[in-house]
């Protein structure tokens, strides 16, 4: 199947005719479930301060909390787009692999994680303060 998609061109059109987009309501359970540590999920420093921001609050996430909601967001998207999925890893596995090929969904996964972040922090953790 990814022999179809071995240029950027045909891969985003592939990747925009069947890309589904994550809703925060599908994981919502989830990302609660991950965020019950309240302030524990983020640095001491930020901790110390005791003021969350909308603008700041995911820089002095640890890296541990980061990737765990990270990895509730990939999985839910890749569930989504199994199909998608798959094409990347068949890409990925050419041995003259081109990053840019899939920059597309690399981009979409950083910004719905982005968006579910904030979702999350309108939803449990901007209450935290």
């Amino acid at each position: 199947m990814a022999i179809e998609y071995k240029d950027k061109e045909s891969f985003e059109d592939f990747f925009k005719q069947t890309y589904i987009p994550l809703d925060y309501a599908s994981i919502r359970n989830e990302m609660r479930e991950a965020a019950a540590a309240g302030w524990e999920l983020f640095t001491e420093e930020y901790q110390m301060m005791h003021r969350m921001s909308k603008s700041n609050y995911i820089l002095y996430m640890t890296s541990d909390a980061y990737c765990s909601f990270e990895e509730i967001v990939e999985n839910a998207v890749d569930e989504l787009n199994s199909g998608i999925t798959d094409v990347v890893m068949e890409i990925g596995n050419e041995i003259e692999f081109d990053n840019n090929i899939t920059e597309i969904y690399f981009d979409t996964i950083e910004q719905t994680l982005k968006e579910m972040l904030d979702a999350l922090y309108d939803d449990v953790l901007g209450k935290l303060v």
